[in-house]
């Protein structure tokens, strides 16, 4: 599962690495990325921002630019904006394609899909761009046999 955060004041550029190169043909285009929306049912398809090879036998690392407030997308160049009416913070189903050509954004044009999984977007509200976990302390009284301990 793809974990990304959308920013609360500047863009972002989240890595999403997944293991493609078994599944590639060819490696001369960028892949092409699909996130559909398990809330509204809407697609937001488009190419990475940038392409990391230089552990490709281990994992694709695919750069997104997310987008900070109502900026303009481009989705050929991998700028994308999330957490609106259309695509609001929650689950996608995620497609990654081969892609034909670096200007293509039609998955029908595609040669075949290389990944398919899901993502989770939320927004980070402590501009760290890490999930904020609050646990419960936890007691080293062993004898303490009925408490249970739960994580926020």
């Amino acid at each position: 599962m793809i974990q990304l955060y959308k920013p609360t004041i500047v863009a972002y550029y989240p890595n999403i690495r997944v293991n493609l190169y078994d599944e590639m043909t060819s490696t001369d285009y960028f892949p092409l990325i699909s996130f559909k929306s398990q809330f509204t049912g809407k697609i937001k398809t488009f190419r990475p921002f940038g392409v990391f090879v230089d552990k490709i036998e281990r994992y694709y690392t695919l750069v997104i630019k997310m987008l900070h407030g109502e900026s303009s997308e481009q989705l050929v160049n991998g700028w994308v904006n999330f957490g609106n009416q259309n695509f609001p913070f929650g689950f996608y189903n995620v497609t990654i394609y081969q892609n034909n050509d670096n200007t293509n954004l039609d998955p029908t044009n595609t040669i075949k899909t290389l990944w398919t999984g899901l993502a989770n977007l939320t927004t980070d509200t402590t501009q760290s761009i890490t999930p904020t976990v609050n646990y419960t302390a936890y007691t080293t009284n062993d004898a303490d046999t009925e408490s249970i301990y739960i994580t926020n």
